[in-house]
């Protein structure tokens, strides 16, 4: 939390500034600066026809997931086809243990609604993640078959009776005419780790005394190093004269591990309650006793949000969230701001060494920027009086040329948050050239991709943008398109009885390469096949 105070003190030295700095980009500015073949991307030098790989995506009505090709180097030509093998598809059998143990000879089929969850990325393009899921209200006789893209993922059975605990399995892959598979087989209900206990708020001992939650609260179990879930989420129960007892049924696999980690969490609805995670050792007894701490009961938080001028910002997101007593981390919700600026959220008690963290969210379109403040609620804390002043978001400006040296204008240059400094996601900007190349952006503290989409006479051109929380502007100075190249050709599937065209695949061209030492990706060009499977994409070249 010391780096919370960190952050509120650059914040606030940041209102008081008024400096700006020159934009320190990596690499290159122009092609001018590379080497007769080579042409300034976003890492630095390199040879345009190095490196790619091509990602096709079917129609949403095809059920084609995305396809990577890999171009073998300097093959590009100004005619490129593109084929690719099929549908891929993830594979399977649901099944359950008849027996304590684990016997594959001895297994029925799981036919009840499961859902599937594949979390992965692309074997081939560095960077790019997929996702995909399904839910599997009935299948037959335990057998499934889940579309999917190319690549390496985790594969996660959850059934929806939440006396199953859920199953992961990782390396999963699928390739070219390579289908994956994936069989799960949930234990039996004795061959599954069962736990029951307690949740209680706090517990003394001589004499004994046991204070249970009042409020509606849930529990899960985790594999503390891959962090796969080991039980489904489970209701402690609450209410009049309830006592926080828990059953908790979770996968054989935890009586592998060296410990497991079970997470309290508030039910949606509950007051202000923190959550909490418990390292538990095994062998893990079959009845627990897990105790919150004595968190309190939560305070009223009151302020107004205000721009850099004093003026009230209305429409701002404001959120507390921390370390509290007990032990538990806290997270409020989250509420906006009136006309005034003014806000009212409940927030617990932090410890004594850490103080909350404020995070204000301006809405879209307004100059002030996301900003955090520290507070403390502490007893020996003095109560804020002072306004939540967001300073502007830094003003980032800079020239585009062709490559001959003049402006370009009507270039879209729109920039893609990649890591934000806060508990917000930041939001994406855009602006467009005027006849003289200038752009102006204003963007909070962060890294930022600048993407500058020509449109179909010259290739799109990226940028990445450290912004420092100390400007307030920020001038790149001149960038220059590369050059372009057009490549055409045609999409089709080879997969079935006969060749078949793709008409309205989405085709995407990377170029794979090295950034501060790891594999790392940058789009080249995007298009869209038409009613007849044939594609037009504008490439930079030399």
């Amino acid at each position: 939390m010391r780096a919370l105070w960190s952050m509120a003190a650059l914040v606030f030295v940041a209102a008081c500034s008024s400096g700006g700095v020159s934009g320190e980009l990596p690499g290159c500015r122009s092609d001018s600066e590379c080497g007769a073949s080579q042409i300034c991307f976003p890492e630095g030098c390199g040879d345009p026809g190095t490196g790619i790989v091509v990602e096709v995506t079917g129609s949403n009505s095809s059920g084609i997931f995305e396809h990577d090709l890999a171009v073998a180097d300097g093959t590009l030509t100004p005619t490129f086809d593109l084929q690719i093998t099929g549908a891929l598809s993830l594979v399977g059998e649901l099944q359950r243990e008849r027996t304590p143990g684990i016997d594959p000879t001895n297994r029925a089929p799981y036919t009840e609604p499961t859902q599937l969850v594949a979390v992965g990325a692309s074997d081939l393009i560095p960077g790019l993640t997929r996702t995909y899921q399904a839910a599997l209200t009935s299948t037959d006789n335990g057998v499934y078959r889940m579309p999917l893209g190319m690549g390496s993922y985790r594969v996660t059975a959850k059934p929806l009776n939440s006396s199953v605990p859920p199953m992961t399995l990782g390396g999963v892959t699928t390739g070219f005419k390579k289908t994956a598979t994936a069989n799960f087989a949930f234990p039996s209900i004795e061959g599954a780790v069962t736990i029951s206990g307690r949740l209680l708020e706090s517990r003394t001992e001589a004499p004994l005394v046991e204070t249970p939650l009042t409020v509606p609260m849930s529990l899960q179990a985790f594999d503390p190093i891959g962090g796969d879930a080991l039980s489904q989420l489970t209701p402690v129960s609450s209410g009049l004269g309830a006592k926080g007892d828990f059953i908790l049924t979770m996968a054989p696999i935890a009586r592998s591990l060296s410990s497991v980690l079970l997470v309290a969490t508030p039910r949606e609805g509950s007051p202000s309650v923190p959550t909490k995670t418990f390292i538990v050792p095994t062998p893990m007894p079959s009845v627990l006793t897990l105790t919150m701490g004595k968190f309190g009961t939560p305070g009223r938080v009151t302020g107004q949000v205000v721009n850099a001028e004093g003026g009230p910002i209305a429409g701002a997101s404001v959120m507390a969230e921390g370390l509290v007593t007990g032990g538990g981390r806290f997270r409020s919700k989250m509420v906006t701001t009136d006309q005034a600026g003014g806000f009212e959220l409940e927030a617990l008690a932090n410890i004594a060494v850490d103080p909350l963290l404020i995070t204000v969210g301006p809405p879209m379109g307004r100059r002030a920027r996301v900003t955090q403040f520290a507070l403390d609620l502490s007893p020996s804390a003095v109560p804020r009086t002072t306004p939540y002043q967001c300073p502007d978001r830094v003003t980032v400006s800079g020239l585009l040329a062709r490559s001959d040296g003049s402006p370009a204008p009507g270039v879209v240059v729109q920039a893609v948050a990649e890591l934000s400094r806060s508990s917000f996601p930041m939001s994406d900007a855009h602006a467009v050239t005027d006849i003289d190349g200038a752009y102006t952006l204003a963007l909070d503290p962060g890294s930022w991709r600048l993407e500058f989409l020509p449109g179909e006479d010259l290739p799109r051109f990226s940028r990445r943008v450290a912004v420092a929380d100390m400007s307030t502007t920020m001038v790149l100075g001149t960038l220059t398109l590369p050059k372009a190249r057009r490549v055409t050709g045609s999409v089709t599937n080879t997969g079935g009885a006969t060749v078949e065209l793709m008409p309205s695949a989405a085709i995407r061209y990377f170029r794979v390469t090295q950034s501060e030492g790891e594999p790392a990706s940058v789009l080249l060009g995007s298009s869209i096949a038409d009613s007849k499977g044939n594609y037009v994409i504008t490439l930079p070249t030399r």
